[in-house]
């Protein structure tokens, strides 16, 4: 039995072969009782039926003798006639009572006996199935071989879309990033409640790269040796080393978040200002040739 399951013998506690011993004897019992069962049932019927033929048959035969005998009269019967006569159906009666009873107390007996076998042996399944995780393991076989996994990732994958969507939508509307959760169920909770939604937003909105909790590794741009990992929240290309192989300075300087840059569709114009002078509304455009041409033209002329 152990054979075809062997990861039982990894369970804390769990002996196989004991559990294995200790089922069988308990069903053999079951299947010896049954069939004791079945036999006593069996053997009370027949001597009950065969006590009641072949008494009242012996007993009408005697009954048919003696009124024969006394020339078909039962006026000059014997003393032990009469008696025979008169208690025989009493004896008849009480060994019929005995035999039933007899009978009766052992398939009782056996019953009860029977009964905590099976209860016996169903605390065996129980001790079974909660060692193997049954229940568990029987569920996610019928989730895999049916495909009711795909089916709710499939439905959660929709449903954390559609979120997202009309987060989006409400964004898009002017709403603001607190009135939009609140929209959709997700700005309100306790702790336990708060976390939920983190990971929701995560999901509706792409997990922050610059978070404490994400580290990216340090691959040297010469020789691609790895270095380890980058501090928590910073990216690889704003960290400075020394590769140790190869010798090769890595990392760039990051880039102050108090000058913006502005960049013109053609990458031919770029305007700087500072985070003090904010223009309203910074717009950067490419000169076409023929127009420098012009007003280069118009200068030499104005010179002159």
């Amino acid at each position: 039995m152990s054979s075809w399951i062997p990861f039982l013998s990894k369970s804390k506690g769990f002996n196989p072969d004991k559990f294995e011993k200790d089922l069988k004897y308990i069903s053999s019992s079951i299947l010896s009782n049954e069939k004791a069962l079945v036999r006593y049932k069996r053997v009370k019927s027949q001597y009950k039926t065969n006590l009641l033929y072949y008494t009242i048959g012996i007993y009408l035969s005697y009954f048919a003798y003696v009124y024969i005998s006394n020339e078909y009269s039962f006026k000059n019967l014997l003393v032990h006639e009469l008696v025979i006569i008169l208690i025989f159906p009493f004896l008849i009666a009480a060994l019929y009572y005995l035999i039933d009873y007899f009978y009766t107390s052992l398939i009782v007996r056996k019953e009860k006996k029977l009964e905590f076998l099976k209860s016996k042996h169903q605390e065996k399944i129980d001790e079974l199935k909660e060692s193997t995780n049954f229940h568990k393991t029987n569920e996610l076989l019928a989730r895999f071989s049916t495909g009711e996994d795909l089916q709710q990732l499939e439905k959660e994958a929709g449903e954390v879309l559609e979120k997202r969507r009309k987060y989006l939508q409400l964004i898009h509307e002017g709403e603001s990033q607190s009135e939009a959760l609140k929209k959709l169920n997700l700005g309100n909770g306790d702790g336990k409640t708060k976390a939920l939604y983190d990971s929701v937003l995560n999901k509706l909105l792409g997990e922050d790269e610059m978070d404490a909790n994400h580290r990216y590794a340090l691959i040297c741009e010469n020789c691609f040796q790895h270095n380890g990992l980058a501090p928590p929240g910073m990216l690889p290309l704003y960290v400075k080393y020394i590769c140790p192989k190869c010798g090769v300075l890595n990392g760039e300087d990051k880039p102050s978040s108090e000058n913006l840059l502005l960049q013109a569709p053609d990458e031919t114009n770029i305007i700087e200002y500072s985070h003090e002078e904010k223009p309203d509304v910074a717009v950067a455009t490419a000169v076409p040739e023929d127009t420098k041409d012009d007003q280069a033209e118009s200068n030499s002329l104005g010179s002159i």
